[in-house]
């Protein structure tokens, strides 16, 4: 079980289960919407963080890169919280 579930990290499962929650979190007829704009901001979250973390590393160094990637992990947890008691609609 335990492999299984590291392999399916590994093969794209974190990007599977935000998709399925944000899926299963609007209607019926959005469903689509929903997916396009979770893969959009998805790759588009991937350039920005990898040009602007290899930008922030190069000038400033690895110190205050990796303290810009804490910050944003913690902007993030933040605003998950937002979304804790959120229910499906039917």
């Amino acid at each position: 079980m335990l492999t299984m579930g590291w392999l399916s990290d590994k093969l794209g499962g974190r990007r599977g289960r935000v998709s399925v929650m944000s899926l299963d979190l609007t209607t019926k007829k959005a469903v689509g919407t929903a997916a396009g704009f979770v893969g959009f901001f998805g790759y588009v979250g991937r350039v920005i963080q990898g040009k602007g973390l290899g930008w922030l590393a190069q000038h400033y160094g690895w110190d205050p890169a990796l303290w810009a990637v804490l910050g944003c992990t913690m902007i993030g947890i933040i605003l998950l919280a937002c979304l804790w008691n959120v229910r499906p609609r039917g």
